[in-house]
């Protein structure tokens, strides 16, 4: 994870294990960060989004469940990103702001693990101002399929990305976020 020059905020690494999780059966995949300013192994608060560097550039972006797939869609020429820890991160601890504004086109995993990140992604991206989508696995595909497997099966990730159905906001949340321009911060009350 860099910030938007290009420096190295800190570094996660996924393990693979042998052993297996007896609550899920599937193999232990625990991560381990690495924080670059604070010289030590935890995440850096705020915690920053995935290729920074690259997706202040743009104005439209994917975002999906994992680095993996942010780098497997990059590779083909689509701007993408995630949270660290994947789709049940706290969305409270994450630095939203270089994304403030943008198109967004959330691409979750076909599980319900996927849907319910997509579920509380689009608030969290309205409240920011964001125009959000978000893109339904086909039915044909089977359960865990995402934007690499997508890729790898030689299928066309823009005609998936395309397909995404746009979100309309409800009425916003005074409690969740106010966004202020600068004069609006100039002439509010002193706290």
């Amino acid at each position: 994870y860099r910030d938007a020059t290009g420096w190295v905020i800190c570094v996660v690494r996924r393990h693979e294990h042998d052993t297996l999780d007896p609550a899920t059966g599937k193999p232990k995949k625990p991560f381990s960060v690495w924080d670059a300013v604070a010289s030590k192994s935890q995440a850096p608060m705020p915690r920053p989004l995935y290729r920074i560097t690259e997706i202040i550039r743009v104005n439209d972006i994917v975002f999906v469940e994992g680095e993996r797939k942010a780098d497997a869609l990059a590779a083909m020429g689509i701007e993408a990103t995630c949270i660290m820890f994947g789709s049940d991160a706290p969305l409270d601890k994450v630095d939203w702001t270089p994304i403030s504004g943008k198109r967004i086109r959330i691409w979750p995993d076909k599980d319900a693990a996927g849907q319910k990140f997509a579920d509380r992604l689009v608030p969290m991206l309205s409240a920011l101002g964001c125009e959000v989508s978000v893109v339904t696995p086909p039915a044909d595909k089977p359960n865990k399929w995402d934007a690499v497997d997508c890729i790898a099966e030689g299928g066309d990730p823009v005609a998936i990305l395309r397909s995404a159905s746009t979100f309309t906001a409800p009425a916003s949340n005074p409690d969740l976020f106010k966004l202020y321009t600068l004069e609006e911060l100039e002439n509010l009350p002193p706290p």
